[in-house]
């Protein structure tokens, strides 16, 4: 047991020692490359410079700001030696993103290029004030409201509900007062003249006593005749009027300016760098 214990804990610290010199090889060869390109940017080697800088393998492993700051101005300076003004100012305006106060030495850097280098930092500080400017107004700007009108689909069920709700589907709500009130009116005379008629079973079957049953019978059914004829009428009336979309009323919503005004002015200004 001992000594497979031995094994494991040996197995084990290989394991971490091997990842250990993994992770400092890693480290080394991206110090290395720098130091690299370092090393033929002050033997005016630019060609290596660029070769050595745009490895693939290299800028993705690129971590401290300081090492891109070191990267963007070796690759300005030697796009600049070599006629490439073009990249040149893409690698300075870069540099100058990181950190926009930036200055080149202007004893061991050639006029034209501090030139250049120095319009693109103005430019970039102009921008900044730019975007700055385009806060304010759009913080001061207030906010508006976008009214659009919402479309729904019309349901055939509702036209054949009673109480007028095919009616105020279509938006005649005054005609679907009015059904609605005549049907409840109806049905609650239907429902009453039935009792009225039901309170003479228990009493003497006089003449009056039977016609007055007999009216109380005869204006329960009239009720009821007129009350299906408004639903009949008021099923037909919601069908014939019925569109196959509605509208309802606008919606205001507020819309916030502010983050899409600024978002703009950024980008615009991001694309002049």
């Amino acid at each position: 047991m001992t000594k497979k214990y031995h094994s494991v804990v040996l197995i084990f610290a290989c394991l971490l020692g091997f990842s250990a010199f993994s992770q400092t090889a890693s480290d080394n060869t991206k110090k290395t490359s720098l130091k690299q390109a370092s090393f033929w940017f002050e033997k005016r080697n630019c060609t290596h410079v660029i070769q050595i800088l745009n490895e693939k393998k290299l800028t993705e492993e690129l971590e401290d700001e300081s090492q891109f700051v070191q990267r963007y101005h070796m690759l300005g300076v030697c796009y600049f030696q070599l006629g490439n003004k073009k990249n040149a100012e893409t690698e300075f305006n870069e540099l100058l993103f990181i950190q926009p106060n930036f200055e080149l030495d202007p004893f061991i850097t050639p006029p034209p290029l501090l030139d250049l280098f120095n319009q693109l930092k103005n430019n970039i500080k102009a921008k900044s004030q730019e975007l700055e400017l385009a806060k304010e107004k759009a913080i001061d700007k207030p906010q508006i409201n976008e009214s659009r009108t919402i479309y729904k689909k019309n349901s055939i069920i509702p036209a054949f509900a009673p109480f007028g709700l095919g009616q105020f589907q279509n938006g005649e709500t005054t005609k679907g007062i009015i059904l609605a009130a005549t049907q409840i009116s109806m049905l609650s005379g239907n429902i009453g003249f039935y009792w009225w008629k039901r309170s003479f079973n228990n009493t003497p079957g006089t003449n009056s006593t039977l016609e007055q049953y007999n009216l109380a019978q005869t204006l329960q059914f009239a009720a009821l005749g007129v009350f299906l004829a408004v639903y009949i009428y008021s099923v037909t009336d919601a069908i014939l009027n019925m569109e196959p979309e509605s509208k309802e009323l606008p919606v205001n919503s507020a819309v916030d300016i502010t983050t899409e005004a600024f978002l703009q002015e950024f980008k615009k200004a991001k694309n002049n760098f």
